[in-house]
């Protein structure tokens, strides 16, 4: 009777553990088997939104490249563009650091030196398209090709942007290219900003 029952608790014992291994086998196989099927959902989310994102900075660049088509726009950037051109390299830069500096040191908006670039023709436009899209748009300036700012929607901290890596990248060695920059979270509008630089071909 002894050595039956040291049989029978031994097959229960292994009956047991194989009851454990294959429960434990099949556990981890459905957990396995989720977590593929949320890594699939994640990656399909994913693909998603960055379609949706791509469709959206596709159309942020071409509202902007229509906004630099414009008439106004050309006409002023061609006219600076004469104007520093017909000054030697050391000149114009003299003059781009003169301008700059009066710009960052001057504070009250009504200045007429800063209104010379917030109420001059392209500001207006510009200030237009601003109001047709309130929630899209933030600053909206325009420089000519030596970085120098022509117009802006508002005070804008500084008056020279060439050194600037955005305005470079978008300059891109005079050829042109439209850059898109993530500028991260901005606390004056409460939300992430990115910023599309495109260049004014003529």
């Amino acid at each position: 009777m002894k050595i039956q029952n040291k049989i029978s608790l031994s097959m229960i014992c292994i009956g047991i553990v194989i009851i454990i291994f294959t429960a434990t086998f099949y556990k981890n196989i459905s957990q396995r088997s989720n977590l593929n099927e949320k890594l699939l959902n994640l990656k399909n989310l994913s693909a998603g939104i960055s379609q949706k994102l791509n469709n959206t900075l596709k159309a942020d660049r071409t509202i902007a490249l229509t906004i630099s088509s414009a008439p106004i726009i050309k006409k002023a950037l061609i006219e600076s563009n004469i104007d520093f051109s017909a000054l030697s390299e050391i000149e114009r830069n003299r003059k781009i650091e003169q301008l700059n500096n009066k710009w960052m040191s001057l504070k009250n908006i009504n200045n007429t030196f800063i209104q010379k670039y917030l109420n001059n023709n392209p500001a207006k436009y510009l200030k237009l398209q601003q109001k047709i899209f309130p929630e899209q748009y933030g600053e909206i300036f325009l420089t000519n090709k030596y970085g120098a700012m022509i117009a802006s929607t508002g005070k804008l901290t500084t008056l020279a942007h060439g050194q600037k890596y955005w305005w470079q990248a978008s300059f891109n060695n005079g050829k042109g290219k439209t850059f898109i920059d993530d500028r991260g979270f901005d606390d004056s509008v409460n939300g992430y900003v990115v910023g599309i630089v495109v260049p004014v071909m003529n």
